[in-house]
């Protein structure tokens, strides 16, 4: 703030010690440091409440930031969502139309009934992986009584 050094603070001592003497110096010394004191509080709350101001405006502009991300990572996500299912809406619609046609070009098939609501689904069958892993763990507890028994 000031460049004062120590010379300068002696000739104000020197000189206000002439012109107040000695017996009013203290008492002018103890106002003017709490004079001091309290700008310096002052200057200090004033710098404290504008770095607060300056960092709360940092937040909010990182959370507006996040909040444009997040939007947009939320539309991407809806447009892959509409991507997902869009190909499964077509593959459902070319094996109904596959199925009339098989139906059609085959001379013994059956007329389908327009709302018996099969459209071209077929019966769920176990894939193979799940059912070799099922007789697995069946013959693994098979043994595992057998040897129990034998054990007793």
């Amino acid at each position: 703030m000031f460049d004062v050094g120590f010379t300068e603070l002696m000739l104000v001592g020197i000189i206000g010690l002439i012109i107040l003497g000695p017996e009013r110096l203290p008492v002018a010394a103890r106002t003017v440091g709490k004079w001091v004191g309290k700008a310096k509080r002052t200057v200090s709350g004033v710098q404290r409440e504008i770095q607060e101001e300056l960092r709360l405006e940092e937040i909010r502009g990182k959370a507006q930031a996040n909040r444009e991300a997040i939007k947009d990572r939320m539309a991407e996500l809806r447009d892959e969502a509409e991507l997902m299912e869009a190909p499964v809406v077509a593959a459902d619609a070319t094996k109904d139309e596959s199925a009339d046609v098989e139906a059609s070009e085959s001379p013994n098939a059956e007329p389908k009934a327009e709302g018996d609501g099969s459209h071209g689904a077929q019966p769920f069958s176990e894939p193979s992986s799940l059912a070799a892993t099922q007789v697995a763990s069946e013959t693994s507890t098979d043994m595992d009584t057998t040897d129990s028994s034998k054990q007793s």
